[in-house]
């Protein structure tokens, strides 16, 4: 039994089972967990009764018009079908592990071909994108006055909703037009004034020759200091001496005492 119902626009003839061992390089459908097919033309979705263990399936960018051939895929998690032709929401209810439905830029014209009370009873559903997080990519449901409530209201255990985590605490939208506010009117820089400091070489006047103008009461400390330390090299040298001087004493002294106690 192999997959006839997936169709290429642009190759109607193609066996879609060839097509999805090709992209998922499995021989066996029922061994393939992960799904892309992604801008492959596809005008339907159907005959994938073999892919028994798909969790997730992505079929964006294509031309699909209607969301059915998905009753064998009980262990469906994930499903992109962005960037279609859908205009209703259906053909996933049994699907019970399903926790995110991408749907943006699709044709859903109003909240009622989502169908919310469906999506209600899927236990696992956590995410669902209906546009994008940025408002691009919409669905015309998403312009709809209080669609954010509705959606929220009719799917409480929702967690995710169009990239907004936290969706009930968390306003992106409200949040988003604050911030461009605030940018849009921010007020001007304050114009601070740093006071003038003085030179910590102001003692040393230095001319662009590169000689220096030095103040008199600094030159005579500096004689005076050259001159201690002049002193204090001359009492090192008259220490070191009378050390050397002590040490030859001392030296002769134990000679003395050696001598004495050998005889």
């Amino acid at each position: 039994m192999g997959m006839t119902s997936i169709v290429r626009l642009d190759s109607a003839t193609r066996k879609p089972e060839l097509l999805v061992k090709a992209e998922s390089h499995k021989f066996d459908c029922s061994a393939v967990f992960t799904l892309r097919l992604v801008g492959k033309s596809l005008s339907t979705i159907a005959g994938l009764h073999g892919c028994s263990n798909l969790t997730d399936l992505n079929l964006s960018g294509n031309s699909i018009t209607k969301m059915e051939g998905l009753e064998s895929l009980w262990q469906l998690r994930r499903l992109d079908l962005s960037s279609n032709q859908i205009s209703e929401v259906g053909g996933i209810w049994h699907c019970s592990q399903l926790e995110a439905l991408q749907l943006q830029d699709n044709r859903l014209a109003d909240l009622r071909s989502v169908h919310l009370k469906e999506l209600k009873e899927l236990p696992a559903l956590k995410a669902l994108y209906l546009q994008n997080l940025d408002r691009t990519r919409q669905n015309e449901c998403c312009r709809q006055p209080g669609y954010k409530a509705a959606v929220l209201q009719a799917l409480p255990s929702l967690q995710n909703l169009d990239g907004e985590r936290c969706p009930r605490s968390n306003n992106y939208a409200e949040l988003a037009a604050e911030m461009e506010d605030l940018v849009n009117n921010a007020e001007p820089p304050k114009q601070l004034e740093v006071p003038a400091v003085a030179p910590w070489l102001d003692a040393v006047q230095l001319s662009l020759d590169g000689t220096a103008q030095k103040d008199p009461d600094l030159d005579r400390v500096g004689v005076k200091l050259v001159k201690s330390l002049d002193e204090c090299h001359a009492l090192s040298s008259v220490l070191d001496q009378e050390v050397a001087k002590c040490r030859k004493l001392l030296q002769e002294s134990e000679k003395t005492m050696k001598e004495k106690s050998g005889n």
